[in-house]
């Protein structure tokens, strides 16, 4: 089967400016090199009241280093959220929901790569449940939606779990040994976001893992993903 067939038009649903590469660097690139039409949501930015954390600055110089990091990973469309990052579980749902709801209505795509529900940051795990409930299959809106995709992110997947069954035990494997440089170059345009070598969010770590999910498939690098939705009409 095709990439293009597989997975079709591609939205990726990222909690936070640098998700995209950590998690899907190498698939988004993948699909690109074969002129699939990929499109990237941030969800959350500075919000509108005054952030307690972080000031306006942090978020603009995050938002130049994402753009200048997919131009590594095929150059894919992209669009920013202003939701407030690391609050999401402090705000109403339903304003979560709507924005989720509504970037699906506008890009209409077949196949939706999102964080794991599983992950440690909260952001991640409500963005999970949004895009679940704006991607019931039975919803008109959804024809054309077969898959729902969960990707991993170095720092925040299997970290810490209350139970076994929230292990995240992925089920789609990617091989992405011609694209591993692009992943990476692309990560290094994030410079405020990078972690010491020994850390999982380094691109010591990154590759580190990528040859860890190539191990389990044969090949040299791989992502590795969970399918939680796959639907043939």
């Amino acid at each position: 089967m095709s990439l293009d067939n597989y997975f079709g038009k591609v939205l990726i649903i990222a909690a936070h400016a640098d998700d995209e590469t950590l998690g899907c660097g190498g698939i988004i690139t993948k699909l690109r090199s074969n002129n699939i039409d990929c499109h990237i949501h941030v969800v959350t930015g500075y919000g509108q009241e005054k952030h307690p954390f972080y000031d306006k600055k942090t978020f603009e110089i995050v938002r130049q280093e994402f753009k200048n990091a997919i131009y590594h990973i095929g150059s894919p469309s992209y669009s920013f959220g202003n939701l407030p990052a690391a609050k999401l579980n402090d705000i109403p749902t339903y304003h979560v929901n709507n924005e989720i709801k509504n970037i699906i209505e506008r890009i209409k795509p077949n196949t939706i790569l999102l964080p794991s529900r599983d992950d440690l940051h909260l952001d991640h795990k409500i963005i999970n449940y949004s895009v679940r409930v704006a991607s019931r299959p039975y919803l008109k809106n959804n024809v054309n939606l077969f898959s729902l995709i969960e990707y991993e992110v170095p720092s925040e997947t299997n970290i810490f779990f209350d139970n076994i069954n929230e292990i995240y035990m992925p089920n789609l494997f990617i091989d992405i040994t011609d694209f591993i440089t692009n992943k990476i170059s692309g990560f290094s345009e994030y410079k405020s976001q990078s972690q010491e070598s020994n850390q999982p969010r380094s691109l010591t770590g990154i590759k580190t893992l990528a040859k860890y999910r190539g191990l389990n498939i044969g090949v040299d690098y791989a992502e590795s993903f969970r399918i939680i939705l796959k639907k043939y009409i």
